[in-house]
């Protein structure tokens, strides 16, 4: 009886986990990618790393607790885009306490058109706080990212303003209103407007 039992437990292992061969694989072929991606990303610095290492840059948005899936397998049409879940920036017993959001979008699995941040200013009382924080998440991804010259842009996120600044020889903008503030980087050769609600 307790042959017969390890042979079992042999077949069940051999099986895998139940799931079709064809999920196994695709799920095998987008970790490959992924890892060929990082690999090719790391001769590369800058802006350039950013956007072409999908994987690497969702990983350090995530630092931050904005929940982002993987980028490779959040295709919708002939488009990717990978959005967080909304992450308290303020005062939490707020009946409607602010809020902010991360995504990535773009054409191609392999590569990054456009990264967003969006904060939802519906507690006017503590926007402040909200914006200091929401400022503090972006300067540690521009950190991690290796780029020194973001004040700046997070000056204008702290006070609540619109804005363009250049960051590590890149285009960034802050639109801001009085309920919202998005800030936007933009791959040099991409065109698009944020995704995000």
């Amino acid at each position: 009886m307790r042959g017969v039992a390890i042979l079992l437990c042999a077949t069940l292992a051999a099986c895998g986990s139940g799931e079709p061969a064809a999920v196994r694989e695709e799920r095998g072929s987008v970790r490959e990618r992924e890892v060929a991606q990082v690999a090719a990303a790391r001769t590369l610095s800058g802006w350039d790393r950013v956007f072409a290492s999908p994987a690497e840059t969702v990983g350090s948005i995530n630092q931050a607790g904005f929940g982002l899936p993987d980028y490779a397998s959040a295709k919708v049409g002939a488009a990717h885009n990978a959005a967080g879940i909304d992450r308290l920036m303020s005062r939490s017993t707020a009946p409607t306490p602010n809020m902010a959001t991360a995504s990535v979008n773009g054409s191609a699995d392999d590569r990054i058109d456009q990264i967003s941040y969006v904060l939802k200013l519906d507690d006017p009382g503590d926007a402040a706080t909200a914006r200091a924080r929401f400022a503090g998440l972006i300067g540690e991804f521009l950190t991690r990212a290796k780029f020194g010259d973001a004040a700046p842009l997070l000056d204008a996120v702290r006070a609540g303003r619109s804005a363009e600044a250049v960051i590590g020889g890149q285009r960034a903008a802050v639109t801001a209103t009085s309920n919202r503030i998005d800030v936007t980087f933009l791959r040099p050769a991409a065109t698009g407007a944020s995704t995000n609600s």
